[in-house]
């Protein structure tokens, strides 16, 4: 649910648009709270007090009426998905969105605040992406991928298939059947109902990176025959229309939203899709992919005009991405003469030579950053406006003076800390750090015990900047008071980012009796400045009883490179207890010995050993450690490749044999996309041990594929 892509573009839409911009078409704003609950610099949404003071800054400030809340997603994920404990950092966050979602019930409060000012409010969540198989997100070495709908847990049959039903889709569920329509149905609307929203809204991107090429999905047994049924056809083994195929998966989307629409007009709620606008009738892709126009969704033909013409939606937000012009007028002829509205994800106004969609009731939905809700009123103001009442005045006035565009008294600006309003405080931080206020200093280490999570938060951050001798100690008080997974996310890159003669005090948080300290300080040590000093505690660390500190203690040890004992260390490692601790020893060591030559020395020797040993213990399917290790193995060289090779030749244990091809063959990083071009990709399935019974003895590989970067 990290959407920085997103914030950065519709931030730099905000930045370049000119003064002159008007907004007179309705209002709204996309509050994507599972960043908002990640990224502390995002406006904080986490109480009831940041809830109502972000919803009046965008009711006065820039009109809006309607929010749209991914909390809808959160909450939805809380009661329907497993998440994987083994995945340290985003099985914190998951057990964060639950606690909000659940014990704080921000969602609740968001729909209240909303009612409250007149305004409506819609759920936001995904229409395809229901989380993945534990090995899909496993090659970053952080861990199995951390969510995934129960449904899919239960019945991977009901998830997207290779050709040859080896490999299986990350993110999507098949609409073709119908207890996958019914569930999502049931869920979906049973929570809009339940939590009083007025509508939904339906995304259309996965993020997920586990596909080879741009059709290696949608070959489930039902689409197969439904196809060969229509067509003649057997899509696995023929050439086929493949826009036929795109076709008959798209109208059993149709069919969803349809029995989705049907359940919903009975409470008299309203259902919107976003659609992508470089091409409209098909998913969205997730920004972070590189090119934009490789669909890790794959390519399913969304008939949404269809979905207007019948009273299927009753919005078409246009979302980002590109030029959307083109797409909103095509949205807008579509749904001329019917209810159905149409709105579009910008910046936060229609630019002067916009104002046609303006007068054309387009709704214009701000994204929002912090750029957009916390620089308070649009109008630039004068010094006096941090002594009068309105905290939006305050904000504009504070963010005129971080950008040195207004001098303001340091005394006032630090008094600004203070201010009743939370917003106003979290500003007041910003103009303190861009102004370098060092007299600031107790004041914001005051601020670590604000009363708003969103305050300590900033405040944490702003230590890496402007800190003293005490600022280390006092962040690790705040943790051990106030820690939860997003306060120890800002302290971590806080500390990670304190000046040299901070790291005394650094070092002593992993010796510290609270484990969330020394969590903090093992995940920070491999973070921000490099700290020659950390080696001799990192060692102790990596034998610490939490295997948290472990993991991260592993991770920062690849800072060390060349350093005997930091390679004896990760080699004990790999045999650690917890799959997590082992997996992250392996990308350390497939990073600190990559490429080895021919001719090993006994070090290199010894890491081959283990690793190789570590991946021929990945006997069962669901061992998602397989990826990271192998992956380290390949990472080594022509001896780590052997070994794969080895376990790739031999068929008694198949299942060792299918990990050591897809490791060889399918290049997964975790990080990017495969990209494959198919014609090249689909012969390496003739060495996978399910279509290779009997291997040659040596094989002949192809070049791997080269995945693309973000």
């Amino acid at each position: 649910m990290k959407q920085i892509s997103l914030t950065i573009f519709l931030l730099c839409l905000y930045i370049f648009s000119p003064a002159g911009a008007q907004e007179s078409s309705p209002a709204g704003c996309y509050i994507s709270t599972g960043d908002n609950d990640w990224l502390w610099d995002s406006p904080p949404v986490q109480t009831k007090a940041a809830i109502e003071a972000v919803f009046d800054c965008l009711q006065k400030a820039h009109g809006v009426d309607r929010i749209y809340w991914r909390g809808f997603q959160s909450e939805y994920i809380a009661d329907n998905y497993l998440v994987r404990p083994e995945n340290f950092l985003y099985y914190g966050f998951w057990m964060w969105e639950k606690r909000l979602a659940k014990e704080i019930g921000t969602s609740r409060m968001a729909v209240q605040a909303a009612h409250d000012r007149g305004m409506t409010i819609w759920g936001y969540t995904a229409l395809f992406d229901h989380g993945a198989q534990a090995a899909s997100d496993a090659a970053k070495g952080i861990g199995p991928s951390p969510i995934e709908h129960n449904l899919r847990v239960k019945h991977p049959e009901y998830v997207p298939v290779d050709r040859y039903g080896i490999r299986r889709q990350s993110g999507p569920m098949e609409f073709a059947y119908p207890e996958v329509r019914r569930t999502l149905v049931d869920g979906f609307a049973a929570l809009v109902e339940k939590g009083n929203y007025d509508g939904l809204m339906l995304y259309t991107y996965v993020e997920h990176l586990n596909i080879w090429f741009q059709d290696e999905y949608g070959f489930n047994d039902v689409i197969v025959e439904e196809f060969k049924r229509r067509y003649g056809q057997d899509i696995r083994t023929e050439v086929f229309d493949r826009h036929a195929w795109y076709r008959l998966r798209g109208e059993y989307v149709t069919q969803f939203l349809r029995e989705l629409k049907d359940r919903l007009r009975q409470s008299g709620k309203r259902l919107g899709v976003a659609i992508d606008p470089q091409d409209t009738h098909y998913p969205a892709p997730w920004l972070c992919v590189k090119p934009r126009d490789f669909l890790v969704t794959g390519r399913i033909y969304l008939d949404w005009e269809r979905w207007v013409r019948e009273g299927i939606v009753d919005e078409i937000m246009v979302y980002c991405g590109g030029v959307t012009e083109a797409a909103i007028n095509d949205a807008l002829a579509v749904t001329k003469g019917t209810p159905c509205a149409v709105s579009t994800v910008r910046g936060p106004a229609f630019l002067p030579q916009h104002q046609h969609f303006a007068k054309a009731g387009v709704r214009n939905v701000m994204s929002g950053a912090y750029a957009e809700i916390e620089r308070g009123c649009k109008e630039d103001q004068t010094g006096e406006a941090l002594k009068g009442n309105d905290p939006l005045a305050r904000m504009r006035a504070l963010q005129q003076a971080a950008a040195g565009k207004m001098e303001v008294p340091a005394k006032d600006l630090i008094a600004a800390l203070h201010d009743p309003n939370l917003l106003v405080r979290r500003q007041a931080i910003r103009a303190v750090v861009d102004r370098k206020e060092i007299a600031a200093l107790p004041d914001i280490e005051a601020a670590l015990d604000d009363a708003e999570h969103g305050v300590r938060c900033k405040a944490a951050e702003a230590l890496a900047t402007i800190n003293g001798p005490e600022s280390v100690l006092k962040v690790y008080g705040a943790i051990r008071k106030h820690g939860n997974f997003q306060f120890a996310n800002a302290a971590t890159s806080a500390l990670a980012n304190m000046p040299q003669e901070r790291t005394v005090d650094l070092l002593k948080g992993l010796k510290d009796e609270h484990v969330e300290v020394r969590r903090v300080t093992a995940n920070a040590l491999g973070r921000g400045l490099r700290r020659p000093e950390a080696r001799a505690v990192l060692l102790d660390a990596i034998a610490d009883p939490d295997a948290e500190v472990r993991f991260y203690a592993a991770r920062a040890l690849v800072r060390f490179p060349g350093d005997a004992q930091v390679i004896a260390a990760l080699i004990k490692g790999v045999s650690d207890p917890h799959p997590t601790v082992r997996s992250a020893c392996a990308v350390s060591l497939g990073s600190l010995c990559r490429n080895s030559p021919q001719w090993l020395g006994q070090t290199d020797h010894d890491v081959v050993g283990a690793l190789t040993g570590a991946f021929r213990s990945c006997t069962k399917d669901d061992d998602w450690t397989f990826r990271p290790i192998g992956n380290a193995l390949l990472a080594l060289g022509p001896r780590g490749k052997e070994a794969l090779e080895s376990c790739l030749a031999q068929r008694d244990d198949l299942i060792l044999a299918d990990h050591a091809w897809r490791i060889l063959y399918v290049p997964v990083t975790g990080y990017a996309c495969v990209m494959a071009d198919e014609g090249k990709a689909l012969p390496a399935y003739r060495y996978h041990p399910k279509l290779a019974p009997n291997p040659k003895p040596k094989l002949q590989n192809p070049k791997p594929t080269e995945p693309v970067q973000r």
